[in-house]
């Protein structure tokens, strides 16, 4: 396989590539904050916030590497929700940069740039990106992770195999799901031109190597703790082939239908009756020296409706979030005589205008989510969390160091709490081994239950001693001069038993 060389004069690419990953990075900051900015952060990113207090090689759900970036970059920025949508946008743009790299082996600098500027209309890579979970931290890693494998193709080094297999890793760390990408490299390596040179070579092995160590830890935290994050993942199995194939099949269509603005700016681009989208072009896409492009691009698409409607899973469109990254490469492979100078242009002003957009509609969205209460009472959980601790100070001198409760009130109340607790997690210690009986006796416990979640409740009054109190009161917000509904909650606060350290 050889790599197109950068043509004379195409410095220029580079530089619009930097400044608008660094644009792009800037407006969905802004724009993420604004849109949610009457409401909260989403449930996924205030969860691994509260995992992130607590460094393990696992969590009841899911490996730990996302939570281990969100602790990592707390300890720089500060506990406000612009600082998490910053980390949204920076995962994008890294992975932005992965395909400007992996792109770069194949095409020359002006379709590279459009390799990245297309994916900027996915909503994967926006609005979508700005929850930062464990499906989107996944869109820097991927991009990265399939960079190295093919360097480790082309050159077959020890170097570019433990890359290889260390990125690998670190994905198997975020989500198991990533083994689905891992499976579609060893389809590929097998359609490869080089195939026999590459398995001769160490560069495999090195990966399956550094790819075991980097998960092996993980990998004996879940047998010594009875495998958690597999029995989490069993209960998204279960229900009947006919729903499973139907959930996998919408997701598909859905996550192929997010593709479309991307697509018809790249074919008006070119010109929607040029030469080059007709004819045979679509044979060069599919020509054997491809394939094995063909199946790195489809693989992971392919192999996840697969495992709906094989396996038995219940495909939710957020497992698409990563998948898309390689489309607009193979496309500019496939189309790459057709770009042009003035192409290129017409996509970085499709882009501008689109960013631009983002901006003038986040206050609108904000605006209307709220007006409407698209939300509800969900949006409430700062005020909540900050009304909670008010009332633990009115009624005790201690410091409040553990919470539970509903939760989506527990979990915000970690990040918006002023005396930054920690979480007892559905009252369960599995979930929260952090926590112990003895802790609580010695530190005090405040549950923050919704007024109708009876089995929070009950839970909460297991813990109850004679000095315990219980508060009925209900939230609210008022935002744009509107005013919002009301929360009903019950406090109920268990002081320490013994005095707190």
């Amino acid at each position: 396989m050889s790599t197109v060389n950068p043509v004379p004069g195409t410095r220029r690419p580079v530089v619009v590539a930097v400044v608008l990953i660094i644009v792009h990075t800037i407006v969905w900051t802004i724009a993420s904050d604004v849109m949610r900015w009457p409401g909260v952060l989403w449930d996924d990113m205030l969860e691994a916030y509260s995992w992130a207090q607590h460094w393990q090689l696992g969590y009841y759900k899911h490996p730990p590497f996302y939570a281990w970036i969100v602790g990592a970059w707390f300890q720089f920025f500060p506990r406000a929700d612009w600082a998490f949508y910053l980390l949204s946008a920076v995962n994008v743009g890294i992975g932005f940069m992965g395909v400007w790299w992996l792109a770069g082996r194949f095409v020359k600098r002006e379709a590279q740039l459009l390799s990245v500027l297309l994916l900027a209309f996915m909503p994967y890579y926006n609005y979508m990106a700005s929850n930062f979970n464990a499906n989107t931290v996944l869109l820097s890693l991927w991009p990265w992770t399939t960079y190295a494998f093919v360097r480790s193709l082309e050159r077959r080094t020890v170097a570019w195999g433990a890359l290889f297999g260390a990125l690998a890793g670190a994905c198997l760390l975020s989500k198991y799901y990533s083994v689905l990408l891992l499976a579609t490299c060893l389809v590929a390596s097998l359609l490869h031109p080089d195939v026999r040179r590459y398995y001769t070579s160490p560069a495999p092995y090195v990966a399956v190597i550094l790819a075991a160590l980097v998960f092996g830890p993980h990998i004996w935290w879940a047998v010594t703790n009875d495998y958690p994050t597999v029995k989490y993942a069993l209960t998204k199995t279960g229900q009947g082939w006919a729903y499973n194939c139907y959930k996998a099949l919408g997701a598909g269509l859905m996550g192929i239908a997010l593709n479309l603005l991307a697509a018809a700016i790249f074919v008006s681009a070119l010109g929607w009756r040029r030469p080059a989208l007709r004819g045979d072009a679509w044979h060069k896409m599919l020509a054997p020296e491809r394939r094995w492009l063909l199946v790195l691009t489809l693989g992971p698409l392919v192999l996840t409706l697969a495992l709906g409607i094989i396996g038995y899973v219940k495909v939710l469109l957020d497992f698409l979030i990563p998948v898309f990254f390689m489309a607009p490469l193979m496309m500019l492979i496939t189309f790459e005589p057709a770009i042009t100078a003035q192409s290129v242009r017409g996509v970085v002003r499709s882009v501008l205008i689109f960013m631009i957009g983002a901006v003038i509609v986040a206050p609108i969205a904000a605006y209307t989510t709220f007006a409407i209460q698209l939300k509800g009472t969900s949006e409430i959980t700062p005020e909540a969390a900050r009304d909670a601790a008010r009332e633990w100070h009115k009624v005790f001198p201690h410091p409040l160091k553990i919470v539970t409760g509903s939760e989506q009130n527990s979990l915000a109340q970690v990040f918006y709490g002023p005396d930054h607790p920690v979480e007892f997690t559905h009252f369960d210690f599995s979930h929260a081994p952090w926590i112990t009986r003895e802790r609580i006796k010695r530190e005090g416990l405040l549950a923050i239950c919704d007024y109708d979640d009876i089995v929070c409740i009950d839970r909460a009054q297991q813990y109850s001693n004679s000095e315990t109190r219980v508060i009925e009161t209900s939230v609210g917000k008022t935002v744009f001069g509107i005013v919002g509904p009301k929360q009903g909650l019950v406090y109920i606060m268990n002081p320490p038993q013994a005095a707190p350290d």
